[in-house]
């Protein structure tokens, strides 16, 4: 990476957390993309910052750390075709930062709970991807945990939005019009090739290990569905629509408590809800 580009992600987000002012698109390309108040003086600002010819950052809950990938015109669920991915892990408040040249088409997607690891979606292709983790002190890439022992490692889908849990150790993302999936199933299920999901992907920021709570059929296979998920305030349930259905999910149990037609998160929840556009760290589509 150019120092200039490294330089510039420094002073960006020191200077967005620093100051307790609103931040607005500059004349030059490079701006907040949204920013938020936050209480106690510190502010929240997006975890989304827009760099040089388009590149972004990344950043953690905390905000103490940064990762950026120059030259990343790709969204996150959107394969780039790059054969080596060059990724700069920053902490601005310390004027630190380190790259990691990483052999595959990798984009960040949050930090853990102790910023020790990043995690990673890898495209292996237009259609298939999987999650992995950055070691950031070794610099290794690994994979990550699963739940049941028949997750998959590799998936099929398309991510349309993201919400972390309130204390920020869980990243809930709705991911929608699959081609068709079973391998998530238990061992007793029985196949059936026209059952396609979509599905919530729970993502331990903690105990750094994944799950999929899926949505069966029809939950977003209407091409012009309005995609949405929220969490309750206390962090018990987690809410999915794609603006036919909501899907309830018990973010203890990680399974769909009951589904519900309503064209909105707001129709059936009960209580303060957090929506991504509310999360400072929230990732920008």
């Amino acid at each position: 990476m150019k120092r200039r580009a490294v330089s510039l992600v420094l002073l960006l987000v020191a200077s967005a957390c620093a100051t307790d002012r609103q931040a607005s698109p500059s004349s030059g390309g490079t701006h907040a993309l949204a920013t938020g108040g936050g209480g106690g003086g510190k502010t929240t600002t997006s975890q989304f910052l827009t760099g040089i010819d388009g590149d972004q950052v990344v950043r953690s809950f905390s905000g103490r750390s940064v990762a950026y990938v120059p030259g990343s015109d790709a969204g996150l669920y959107e394969a780039s075709g790059r054969r080596w991915t060059k990724i700069t892990v920053a902490q601005p408040e310390e004027s630190a930062s380190r790259t990691y040249r990483l052999k595959g088409d990798f984009e960040p997607e949050a930090f853990s709970t102790d910023e020790s690891k990043l995690f990673l979606i890898e495209h292996l292709s237009d259609v298939r991807y999987r999650v992995r983790m950055l070691k950031l002190r070794t610099g290794k890439v690994a994979p990550i945990g699963r739940l049941t022992k028949f997750a998959p490692d590799s998936m099929r889908g398309v991510g349309r939005v993201q919400v972390y849990a309130p204390t920020g150790d869980t990243l809930y993302t709705l991911y929608t019009r699959q081609p068709p999936n079973t391998a998530h199933r238990t061992q007793d299920e029985d196949l059936d090739p026209n059952r396609v999901h979509a599905f919530v992907h729970v993502l331990s920021l903690e105990g750094a290990w994944a799950h999929c709570i899926d949505l069966k059929m029809p939950f977003g296979m209407d091409p012009d569905a309005i995609n949405d998920i929220a969490v309750s305030k206390d962090g018990t349930f987690v809410y999915a629509t794609d603006g036919a259905q909501v899907a309830v999910i018990d973010a203890n149990g990680l399974k769909v408590w009951e589904m519900v037609t309503a064209t909105s998160i707001s129709e059936v929840a009960k209580g303060e809800l957090i929506r991504p556009a509310d999360q400072a760290h929230m990732r920008a589509q």
